[in-house]
């Protein structure tokens, strides 16, 4: 789930609210976008899986447009997002 301010997305790792991590997040067209973001929560489902929410720190707007043009396109098309982590 990604809008072009924040990301919710599945961790096997235990990530730390308020910390920032640097991603690179490869959309399905396999462009790469650079960035950072600071988990602001995270959720312990049933299945013992961590669900985080985090927003995005210091993203140009340009990248904010690429990611909202894909989300655009997630509405009409099977979309996904792939590899928040290399």
């Amino acid at each position: 789930d990604v809008s072009k301010t924040g990301i919710g997305f599945w961790c096997e790792e235990q990530l730390v609210i308020g910390a920032v991590y640097e991603m690179y997040l490869t959309l399905w067209t396999k462009e790469v976008i650079h960035g950072f973001f600071e988990v602001v929560r995270v959720e312990l489902k049933p299945d013992k899986r961590l669900a985080y929410g985090a927003i995005f720190v210091g993203m140009s707007e340009v990248d904010a447009g690429r990611i909202e043009a894909y989300r655009n396109v997630e509405q009409t098309e099977d979309f996904h997002f792939y590899d928040l982590f290399k």
